[in-house]
């Protein structure tokens, strides 16, 4: 016997709002990884979620819309990595490089990364604003941390602080490197270990404690008045 042929469109099961968008979100960025940003059609993107294309566009209004979200949720991190009033640059260094690293672990980020590197020359505007109403903010938030440590006098003033979205560089580059987002060599093993270290160095040589002035080896030359 011939099995009847089911509906393209699964049957849809009742979830709360959240759940559904959180649905919609991994749907888009499975289509979107895999066929890009402008080949990806919203049937397809709800067709992964369970939904109708009526029901995309309960939670979202375009592709543009679930991109900028999906941006925000895995892009945008929501704190400062801490560089305490006891701490030293290498402190810091190690905890911000432990932070970045331990995010990139999620295959979902580094595909969420991949494509904005990829697609940012399609939806400009978009990456725009994205940039100035999460990336930025973040950044500056970073800034202020490593500003209040220059104030009291743990850390030079240098070139980083003036252009700090370089400290990200080498961990972004390594994603680049990757391969699809269910390889896990980018987060693992040797080569890993070896582009830390890399990145920790690089960052140590540029974010350095303040030259402290030689005191004097007697205030007055050995003269009284």
């Amino acid at each position: 016997m011939t099995r009847s042929r089911r509906s393209a469109t699964p049957r849809r099961i009742r979830l709360a709002p959240e759940v559904r968008a959180e649905k919609i979100l991994d749907s888009a960025l499975a289509e979107f990884s895999r066929h890009g940003f402008a080949s990806t059609r919203i049937e397809d993107i709800a067709r992964g979620a369970g939904l109708a294309k009526s029901g995309f566009y309960a939670h979202f209004r375009s592709k543009e819309g679930i991109f900028e979200a999906l941006l925000t949720r895995h892009l945008a991190t929501g704190e400062a990595v801490p560089f305490g009033e006891g701490d030293s640059a290498a402190d810091f260094v190690d905890r911000f490089v432990d932070f970045c690293y331990s995010r990139l672990a999620d295959p979902r980020r580094q595909a969420t990364l991949r494509l904005l590197l990829v697609e940012a020359h399609r939806i400009p505007e978009l990456v725009r604003q994205w940039r100035r109403e999460v990336a930025d903010p973040m950044m500056e938030a970073q800034l202020d941390v490593l500003r209040a440590a220059v104030a009291r006098g743990q850390l030079a003033h240098g070139l980083l602080l003036d252009d700090f979205q370089f400290a990200y560089s080498p961990a972004l580059y390594r994603v680049l490197l990757s391969g699809p987002p269910d390889e896990r060599a980018a987060t693992t093993g040797k080569a890993l270990e070896i582009h830390r270290e890399l990145h920790r160095q690089m960052m140590l040589a540029f974010l350095r404690a303040p030259v402290q002035p030689k005191e004097a080896s007697c205030a007055t030359d050995g003269s009284s008045s």
